[in-house]
């Protein structure tokens, strides 16, 4: 059995390992935790009917506008913030409730007020275009429930909050 000698020039350099972004198995559990949890919410509550849908049905003293709503009955509101250290996009994904949303190439800094859904659950997540700081917030009726940051290339971060 005769061995052929190894050229240096058709020896390949070895090729680098590739990186597996660890976002999207991040944000895919953040909604199975959700769903998980919207199903438990929406069994012990039973569900909800659409008080203001009228298609087809006759018009009763209940169907009568009601008036405007004072402070006290107004539904609360989450808000959630995103802030870059350099004003670079980021893309978002956040969820109330049951239900997820996306921004991807949001401008920062970047926010969304929405009422506060039947489940007291709410998730943001975010990572940088670039370089530099990121930082999350989720606030409800003004009272900050959860803050993170998170630096560095692509930097990722997560704010998970109930209340």
């Amino acid at each position: 059995m005769s061995e052929t000698p190894e050229s240096g020039n058709n020896a390949e350099p070895p090729r680098p390992a590739k990186k597996r972004r660890k976002w999207p198995w991040i944000v895919g559990a953040i909604v199975v935790i959700a769903a998980i949890g919207g199903g438990i919410g929406g069994a012990a509550g039973g569900g909800s009917a659409d008080a203001d849908d009228t298609s087809g049905k006759p018009t009763t003293a209940q169907d009568q506008p009601r008036p405007a709503q004072t402070e006290k009955d107004e539904k609360p509101q989450v808000t959630y913030k995103i802030t870059t250290s350099d004003g670079t996009a980021a893309d978002v994904t956040w969820m109330n409730g049951g239900s997820q949303s996306q921004d991807n190439g949001a401008k920062t800094p970047w926010s969304k007020t929405v009422p506060v859904e039947s489940f007291d659950m709410y998730s943001l997540t975010a990572q940088n275009k670039g370089s530099g700081k990121i930082a999350c917030s989720v606030e409800k009726d003004g009272k900050v429930l959860k803050q993170a940051e998170s630096s560095g290339q692509y930097a990722m971060v997560s704010c998970v909050a109930s209340g």
